[in-house]
């Protein structure tokens, strides 16, 4: 599907301080950006790789340690 892009929101628990969490959430979510173009070939202009923070997606705290796709044509 060369049409699709791909966007990758990276979190982070809320342990720790609010700025290493923002950078964990960066590291995550670019991580799986360089995964995605090394391993898979998906052409890096078609990723969007952002890191959001601290994660309120899941109700487990530790669950929230996460990189979450979205497909947008």
């Amino acid at each position: 599907y060369p049409e699709l892009k791909l966007e990758l929101k990276g979190y982070a628990s809320p342990e720790g301080n609010a700025k290493f969490n923002q950078n964990l959430s960066e590291r995550r979510a670019f991580k799986v950006k360089e995964i995605l173009v090394n391993k898979y070939g998906i052409e890096a202009d078609r990723i969007d790789a952002k890191g959001m923070g601290i994660g309120k997606n899941f109700s487990k705290p530790e669950m929230n340690r996460a990189v979450i796709v979205k497909f947008n044509k």
